[in-house]
């Protein structure tokens, strides 16, 4: 039941994320979570993240940040390599919104 209530926490932080680029990239969306390794996919969705506005990059990061909090938070309880969630967090602190 915990493992549920957990992965429901991340699935949210995750859809909100996701729902936020696909207003600007929705068809690269779909196409980079079917090949979610594509380094060209992630490549044009960037580009597309990059060209939006500092307020809609700034939304973004704050929810980029809570999902990674929350897979921080249940890590060991869904089987996420911390390490790996804290480079992410290092990285994210690391962007700037120009």
């Amino acid at each position: 039941m915990l493992k549920g209530a957990v992965g429901e926490a991340v699935k949210d932080g995750y859809k909100a994320l996701k729902e936020k680029v696909s207003l600007w990239a929705s068809g690269e969306v779909a196409d980079l979570e079917a090949t979610p390794k594509s380094i060209g996919r992630q490549t044009v969705i960037a580009e597309i993240i990059d060209a939006q506005s500092e307020d809609n990059q700034k939304a973004l990061r704050v929810l980029a940040e809570t999902l990674v909090t929350k897979l921080k938070e249940f890590a060991p309880a869904i089987g996420i390599d911390i390490g790996r969630l804290t480079a992410l967090e290092v990285q994210l602190g690391n962007l700037t919104v120009t």
